[in-house]
């Protein structure tokens, strides 16, 4: 058989239970049962899960001695002298950090618990710059303390391969950035703290692919990218171009990651969140308030902030090149039933840049062309969750239509029979829909079941 198949736990964990039914009725033979278990690594599910909880479980200790060292710390901070403080603190940083990374890299013999001890070190060190600021009298921004505790936090994840770490960074990383940009500086324009924190975490990301890192990553770089264009147009028309972009860029992302790069996580990820985006967009502007809002402002400040809505229109062309060549590629790939999921929702991205430079051309077209993206969407997560047989995509998109649907009645002014005749349909829609749905998914598994007692493909 070939190399071991890339698979979710929760799969991997139904497959485990259903192996045992098939095998008890004879439905696979005990080699192929085997097989299975030998590509989908089933063997190591105990193993792994046990991995887990003691990763979890040595977290939340380290998190409960950091706060115990804090609080002990506290209580006698008065009585302790100034060099025994400076000692003191040292030596818990120091020796949370040299003992985690004994038990994790030098002896092995405890990696869960020596990499939570590094966690705790990492948390000793943002306490101790709070503590040896008070200590020497040292008097400056708060924010800025978070910075010099992300770069420590970043640089021990880069020396240890510690994704918490990188977390922790990304996270106080963004908490220096909102402090800066509250305080003297929110009248800059664009800030490098997006470009900046995002080639500091994409290389940690690639070389440890983690998933969950990238998606901290990527808020972070959204939001900050955001706020930056919020502050520099004052516009409501370059946020929106701003947040189009993003949604377009992620999705495109995420596709190629899904067509050419070998980390799906990460692709899922980003489809997902370009998704969301360009749900949220949508939805906002098929208002016929925020349409108005949108095209009453686009000439607001755009004489001061020319550079900057070249600047910001310059990064959707670069979206939009970047969504076509994934829907390109998706093209080309049809057979993969992943991308074919994806396909309509990209369409509707395309959708979503119209609408959003739509504000140029009027009120009506803007909320015309939201509504048609919000459709898109909608029956595009319906129509994947019937291809990909989940249910928790067809019950987002089917939810998600019935929400267009409603919104428009009760945006409208409509009498309140032809509102209860909506809210009728809507419902009994959402049902039949449903009935049908759950029909489907019978026949399908029937289907397969059947082609297997037959010795056919599954």
């Amino acid at each position: 058989m070939g190399t071991e198949r890339k698979a979710t736990r929760r799969f991997r964990s139904a497959l485990q239970e259903e192996l045992r039914l098939w095998r008890a009725e004879g439905i696979v033979s005990d080699d192929q049962a085997k097989t299975l278990e030998r590509r989908y690594a089933l063997g190591e599910l105990a193993a792994e899960g046990t991995s887990l909880l003691m990763t979890v479980i040595y977290t939340i200790g380290a998190l409960l001695i950091a706060g115990g060292v804090i609080s002990f710390i506290a209580a006698h901070w008065t009585f302790i002298p100034k060099p025994a403080k400076v000692a003191l603190l040292l030596a818990a940083m120091i020796g949370a950090h040299g003992s985690g990374y004994w038990l994790w890299r030098v002896r092995g013999s405890k990696p869960k618990l020596g990499h939570a001890l590094v966690i705790l070190g990492t948390l000793i060190f943002g306490a101790n710059i709070g503590l040896m600021a008070q200590i020497f009298h040292i008097e400056s921004h708060y924010y800025n303390g978070f910075l010099a505790w992300s770069l420590g936090a970043a640089a021990v994840a880069y020396a240890l391969g510690s994704a918490p770490n990188a977390v922790i960074a990304i996270a106080t990383s963004f908490i220096w950035y909102c402090g800066w940009k509250s305080d003297y500086h929110f009248e800059h324009a664009l800030s490098l703290y997006p470009p900046l924190i995002a080639a500091c975490g994409l290389p940690f990301i690639y070389w440890r692919k983690a998933g969950f890192t990238y998606l901290l990553l990527a808020l972070a770089v959204s939001i900050s990218f955001l706020m930056d264009v919020g502050a520099a147009t004052d516009s409501f028309q370059g946020w929106m171009l701003g947040g189009a972009a993003l949604a377009l860029l992620l999705t495109a992302y995420g596709a190629w990651h899904r067509v050419v790069h070998p980390l799906p996580e990460i692709g899922v990820v980003s489809l997902w969140l370009g998704g969301i985006a360009l749900a949220t967009f949508a939805y906002l502007l098929s208002f016929g308030e925020m349409a108005h809002s949108l095209t009453r402002e686009i000439w607001r400040h755009y004489g001061d902030q020319a550079d900057l809505f070249l600047i910001v229109g310059a990064f959707c062309v670069v979206a939009m090149a970047g969504l076509s060549f994934a829907i390109l590629s998706a093209m080309e790939s049809w057979r993969d039933p992943v991308l074919r999921r994806y396909s309509l929702p990209l369409m509707a991205g395309m959708a979503l840049f119209l609408l959003a430079v739509s504000g140029w051309t009027g009120q009506m077209a803007t909320v015309f062309l939201a509504n048609l993206a919000c459709l898109a969407l909608g029956v595009g997560l319906i129509w994947s969750g019937v291809a990909a047989e989940r249910r928790s995509l067809f019950w987002l998109g089917a939810a998600f239509f019935a929400l267009l649907i409603l919104s428009r009645f009760l945006e409208y002014r409509t009498g309140l029979m032809l509102k209860a005749v909506a809210f009728l349909a809507c419902g009994a829609g959402v049902i039949y829909g449903g009935i049908k749905f759950e029909g489907y998914l019978r026949v399908r598994r029937a289907a397969r079941a059947l082609r297997s007692t037959e010795g056919g493909p599954a």
